[in-house]
């Protein structure tokens, strides 16, 4: 369950909002705020957690998101 990754569909996404002015980069400030990590992810965070022997299991690969 991955939390707040930059990814070339979301860079390209926040670049689209930023043309088009929308308040969204206050949003992704306060988000990037509550990581106790203190920064989004990358890809390869969560592709290390996946493995072809986990089987019904969430995984919360957030950057302590969900427990801030």
């Amino acid at each position: 369950m991955p939390g707040g990754i930059v990814t070339e569909g979301t860079k390209n996404v926040a670049k689209d909002l930023l043309k088009l002015k929308v308040g969204i980069t206050g949003d992704g400030v306060k988000f990037n705020a509550r990581l106790p990590i203190g920064r989004f992810g990358r890809p390869d965070e969560v592709a290390l957690v996946l493995s072809s022997y986990v089987n019904g299991a969430i995984v919360a690969v957030d950057g302590g998101f969900l427990s801030s």
